[in-house]
Parts: C-alpha cells; sequence; structure tokens
C-alpha cells in the first residue's frame, strides 16, 4: 500500500520519501467486501492533524545543525522515515551516525535491504569507533526513549555504556512521545542527562521534533 503508512496507521500527506500511499488500492479492497475491519484508536479523542514528518525533519536539523558538540537522537525504531531523514541530516551536517541499540541496527538492515534506506557506506560508524570520532562531527541514534532499563539510552544516562559517554555540551533529543505509564521513568531519564550537562529537547520543549503515526 505503500511507504506512506506509518507506525500506527497515519497517512502522511507528503512523506521525506515521496512514496505516497496507495489510496486507490485500498478502495478496491473496500469494493471487494471487508470481512474484519482492526481500528488504531490511539489517537481517536485528537481532533487536530499532527505535523507532518517534513516539519520534523526541518526541526531536527535545526538543532543539529546549532549543537557544537555530539547530537543524540533517541527515537522509536519503527519509524523508517525517520531513519531516513536523520541520516539525510547527517550528510548534510557533515556528522558521521552511530546507530546504539538492537532495535534501531535490526530496522536498519531490513529497510536497507528493502530498498526504503540508502545511507552511504562511509556514512555510518560501528558503536566501537564513536568515541573516537570528534564530538562536533557525530550524530547518535539511539534506543530506548521510553527509559527501558537496559536500552543505549537508560545506558549513557546511567553512565555505563561500553562504548560512549554523554559529555558536557552534549544535546539529546527524544524524537518521541512518552507512552502512558512511562512517564517517571522518562523523567529520571532526562533528569539523569541534565545531571551530565547535556542539553535535552523532546516534545515539551520543542512540539515539532517528533509527530505520531497514530492517525487523529
Amino acid at each position: 500500500l505503500g511507504d506512506n503508512l506509518v507506525e500506527g496507521g497515519r497517512f502522511e500527506l507528503d512523506p521525506p520519501d515521496g512514496a505516497a500511499t496507495d489510496e486507490a488500492r485500498l478502495g478496491e479492497l473496500g469494493d471487494a467486501g471487508v470481512a474484519l475491519l482492526l481500528s488504531d484508536s490511539t489517537n481517536v479523542d485528537v481532533p487536530s492533524r499532527w505535523g507532518s514528518e517534513r516539519s520534523v525533519g526541518r526541526r531536527l536539523e535545526e538543532l543539529v545543525t546549532a549543537a557544537e558538540q555530539r547530537v543524540i537522537v533517541a527515537m522509536f525504531a519503527s519509524n523508517v522515515q525517520r531513519l531516513r531523514t536523520v541520516g539525510e541530516i547527517a550528510q548534510r551536517a557533515g556528522r558521521k551516525l552511530c546507530l546504539l541499540g538492537r532495535s534501531l541496527v535490526q530496522q536498519a538492515e531490513i529497510a536497507t535491504s528493502l530498498g526504503h534506506l540508502s545511507w552511504p557506506s562511509d556514512l555510518r560508524i560501528a558503536p566501537e569507533q564513536a568515541a573516537g570520532v570528534p564530538r562536533s562531527e557525530l550524530l547518535v541514534l539511539a534506543g530506548g526513549s521510553q527509559a527501558e532499563p537496559a536500552s543505549a539510552v537508560a545506558r549513557l544516562a546511567r553512565g555505563v555504556h561500553p562504548h560512549l559517554a554523554v559529555e558536557s555540551g552534549d544535546t539529546v533529543v527524544f524524537s518521541s512521545r512518552v507512552i502512558p505509564g512511562h512517564e517517571l521513568a522518562v523523567h529520571e531519564l532526562v533528569c539523569a542527562l541534565l545531571r551530565q550537562g547535556a542539553r535535552v529537547h523532546d516534545r515539551h520543549t520543542d512540539p515539532d521534533v517528533h509527530t505520531s503515526g497514530h492517525a487523529s
């Protein structure tokens, strides 16, 4: 049906990769008869349309461009459109891209094999190389935006990640929303990052750093 059906089922009107949802095919399926409808109701009580992936990309690029040191972006691994966008931002900013987290690595590999990601071979570096890259030349994608204890972001916040440490002046962006029930854990995570001297951006400080994949 096209790459434009993102996460929970929102139609992206102007996706970064230009691949529109095949609405005509949806109509054909409807005309043929629908025996079962499984409907996403996560944002059923939100009356207005969410922002676009392109608006998220513009804000992320502004933050990356303004950052003088390392940038760490925490996001949902399943959002391939945003993976694509962050990779393009890293290229334009002249930064190497490092993925921390098993889910992010798996999603990137699958998306690449399906032709949805086409990062240059010299863009991405291994986690083992990250500490050796000048801080002003590195953009990190990290899993664990919901403060999962074993995730990359949580280990960075606790200062126990085996390959990288957050330093004063680094920028951390939560390009995600907080899933209900995770509020306290994420708040504690943000506080831990702030105590390490990081500059933290999330939907509260910068609403455009994330848009929901669930239709309003």
